[in-house]
């Protein structure tokens, strides 16, 4: 093949390469006339051979680099490279990479081959790749997470700041994860994930603790998540975030939930929530507030269905206006009917809490059914205080008017007596002053009772016949009931006697038979009253109120029946508390006093009642085995008489000669000491008034003759024989009390306990 058709070849070759190739292949000579241009370029381009390179068509920054790429390309240097702009008609900017060739030819004329490339897309490519670096760096550098990226052996590629910031190191610190970051008990686990993850396994979150540079762990909850490289190596990224104050704050939130529970389930008050009318929540508390046996039984229950109807508007409407946020009173009363059905008056407060995620009502409170019902029986008994005290006061009032009236009393049977010892006597006239002795003793015992009552009379026991003493008062036992109520008596003859003070029984005997009275009310019916012998063995005495302590033995009662409503059991084990009462204007103390003077003669009481069947209430008292018999003094004494008030001086002159006792009288303490002196010899007594250790600074007659005669007998009239005034004067020597008013059997009963002593 010669040279030419080597050149031919060759020129087609390079038509073939220039047509086929995706570069635009551009020949120009030294003047910038384009001497070829490669077939796709004229297509790209629009324009043929011959044109001069337009460099209107480069970006106006980009023409002054191009314009050196020529003048270089044609002087020193044989090949360049450059990447510039191209403004197209339609506006678009391309980027064009062009390289550029010197070469000379067969004439010697310098020419320059340009391959062009448009790298448009590709720039395009690498300006977005670097946004997104930026922006990856600047999400990387400023994210709350830790982002860290490491190596198939553990190295740190890349680390953010906040890996500084919560660990406390500095960033040209982080070469590698040395074991001695992780906590030894979460090592393993740590481990693991970073193997999965180089193995391509799913990404799973752990929790892990790491060293602080402080010394101290910090909790990090984190996900391994594979990766590769642009060169395929594998990639371990690790997204972590310090959760330790997290876990510090649930860690607190539940040691107060804890406290909070403990609080109320400890708390002595009840603690009940409220949710849209439902409760919600209660301490166990408040559960047995409301009746419940545990708060799970009570939780689901409506509050309606936990208040007296009559309240319910009044407690729901404050439930709505607290959770409505409105004010509501501090403290509330409400009377619950609780689910075991018993009702209770509590006292509480309540606000608005948040419970569940919703508004709900919180009630607070304490079961005040004790204190109320303390508070209702203190004012009963305030009431009955205030009643107690005005009968104290009518006691009193009664007690001085019967003391006054002992006084005329003494006068009026102290002249009969006189009287009738009178020899000439007309009979008619002697039946009518005994008459008169019979309605003064009569007169006397009712003071006596009055003055029991009013607590200014001393005992006064003697022997007694029960039958004869309820037959005695059997007329004014009679009176005391209504009228549609029949008296009836039912007295054992030979019946045993008993020693006990008249007055008390009678008093025992009037209560009995008023209260029988008063159960029958305005019905028709009857009392009846019994009197009967009865013998006691060891253990009956355990059917009686305080009959423990009945010894075995003969006994005689006094029954009293009515026909009464009854009681029930309950009301039976309270009929003897003082101020109980079943009526509505009752005080409660009658039969109070009634075991209380029972209980000191040494007896007890039995009560049989059921509702609808009446009532029998029966006394026992111990008995003795007949009368005794008083041996009247075998010696006539004289007795300084120094009484002041005129009656009682004559009631116990004439008492005195009916004994044979020499009455000396005396006006005054002076008079009276003059008398002893005279009569040294014969007086062995003295009657003087207990009233005078009662007055300030006045003349005590008994303490002058006492002083005057040591040892000397003395009987104190109107005296109380534990009255603490007369120690002294016991101490001396034999003192003894008479009653109001004076009698023979009173002032002999006197004089008998006075010899009695002195003989002694």
């Amino acid at each position: 093949m010669g040279e030419r058709d080597r050149d031919d070849l060759d020129a087609r070759r390079f038509r073939a390469l220039s047509s086929n190739t995706f570069d635009l292949v551009t020949e120009v000579d030294s003047r910038g006339l384009v001497v070829y241009r490669s077939p796709n370029h004229l297509t790209a381009e629009g324009r043929g051979a011959g044109q001069r390179v337009a460099m209107t068509r480069i970006h106006p920054e980009d023409r002054k680099s191009v314009a050196t790429l020529f003048t270089g390309l044609f002087g020193d240097e044989h090949q360049v490279r450059a990447i510039f702009r191209t403004l197209e008609d339609d506006g678009d900017i391309r980027w064009i990479e062009c390289t550029g060739t010197r070469f000379e030819t067969a004439d010697g004329d310098p020419r320059a081959l340009l391959l062009s490339r448009n790298i448009t897309e590709s720039r395009q490519m690498q300006q977005r790749l670097r946004a997104s670096r930026e922006r990856f760096q600047l999400i990387a550098e400023n994210a709350y997470d830790m982002i860290i990226e490491l190596d198939a052996e553990g190295e740190v590629l890349y680390a953010n700041a906040r890996v500084s910031d919560v660990l406390g190191t500095e960033n040209d610190r982080w070469i590698r994860f040395e074991p001695s970051l992780i906590h030894p008990d979460d090592l393993p686990q740590v481990t693991t994930c970073f193997d999965d993850a180089l193995a391509g396994g799913a990404p799973e979150n752990i929790t892990f603790r790491v060293a602080h540079s402080s010394g101290g762990w910090r909790s990090i909850e984190a996900s391994h998540r594979p990766a590769v490289n642009s060169e395929g190596e594998p990639r371990v990224v690790v997204i972590g975030r310090d959760i330790s104050d997290r876990l510090e704050g649930e860690r607190r939130l539940v040691d107060s939930e804890e406290r909070y529970r403990g609080l109320v389930e400890s708390s002595p008050l009840g603690i009940v929530v409220v949710q849209e009318g439902v409760v919600a929540f209660a301490n166990p508390i408040g559960a047995r507030i409301c009746g419940a046996a545990t708060p799970a039984e009570l939780i689901g229950t409506p509050m309606v269905e936990l208040v007296v109807p009559e309240q319910i508007p009044t407690v729901m409407d404050r439930i709505r206006r607290a959770e409505r946020g409105e004010s509501i009173p501090n403290l509330v009363e409400v009377t619950l009917c609780g689910l075991d059905g018993q009702l209770r008056e509590v006292v509480g407060s309540g606000k608005r809490i948040r419970f569940r995620g919703a508004m709900a009502f919180q009630g607070v409170v304490s079961d005040a059914t004790a204190l109320r019902r303390a508070e209702r029986e203190r004012t009963r008994l305030e009431l009955q205080l205030q009643e107690a005290r005005k009968l104290e006061s009518l006691g009193l009032l009664a007690g001085g008017i019967a003391h006054d009236f002992n006084n005329l009393l003494a006068v009026i049977l102290g002249n009969v007596r006189f009287a009738q010892r009178h020899r000439a006597l007309d009979p008619e006239l002697a039946e009518a002053l005994q008459d008169v002795v019979e309605a003064g003793d009569q007169a006397a015992r009712l003071t006596q009772q009055l003055l029991a009552y009013a607590g200014r009379r001393s005992p006064e026991v003697r022997t007694t016949d029960l039958s004869e003493l309820v037959n005695a008062n059997a007329g004014l036992l009679g009176s005391a009931l209504p009228r549609t109520t029949r008296l009836e008596l039912e007295l054992a003859a030979d019946l045993s006697t008993i020693r006990a003070d008249v007055v008390q029984l009678e008093q025992v005997l009037m209560n009995l038979v008023i209260n029988a009275g008063e159960a029958i009310g305005d019905d028709e019916g009857q009392v009846c009253v019994r009197t009967a012998q009865e013998i006691l063995g060891r253990g009956d005495g355990g059917r009686f109120v305080g009959g423990t302590r009945l010894a075995p033995g003969d006994y005689v009662h006094l029954e009293v029946e009515d026909t009464g409503q009854g009681m029930d059991a309950s009301t039976r084990e309270r009929i003897f508390e003082p101020f109980f009462s079943t009526k509505r204007q009752g005080h409660g103390l009658g039969l109070a006093a009634v075991v209380g003077l029972v209980h000191g003669h040494g007896g007890a009481v039995e009560v049989s009642s059921e509702p609808g069947e009446g009532t029998r209430i029966r006394v026992v008292l111990p008995a003795l085995g007949g009368v005794e018999e008083r041996e009247p003094p075998t010696e006539a004494w004289a007795a300084v008489v120094a009484c002041r008030d005129p009656a009682h001086r004559r009631v116990v002159e004439d008492a005195l000669r009916v004994r044979e006792i020499e009455p000396l009288v005396a006006s005054g303490a002076g008079e009276a000491r003059e008398l002893l002196r005279c009569h040294a010899s014969e007086v062995g007594l003295a009657v003087c008034d207990a009233s005078d250790l009662f007055e300030a600074g006045g003349p005590c007659i008994a303490t002058a003759l006492r002083a005057e005669s040591p040892g000397l007998a003395l009987l104190m009239v109107g005296g109380q024989p534990g009255d603490p005034a007369l120690l002294p004067l016991m101490r001396g020597g034999p003192v003894e009390t008479l009653p109001d008013p004076l009698d023979e059997a009173a002032l002999s009963a006197g004089l008998d306990a006075l010899q009695g002593k002195l003989e002694s």
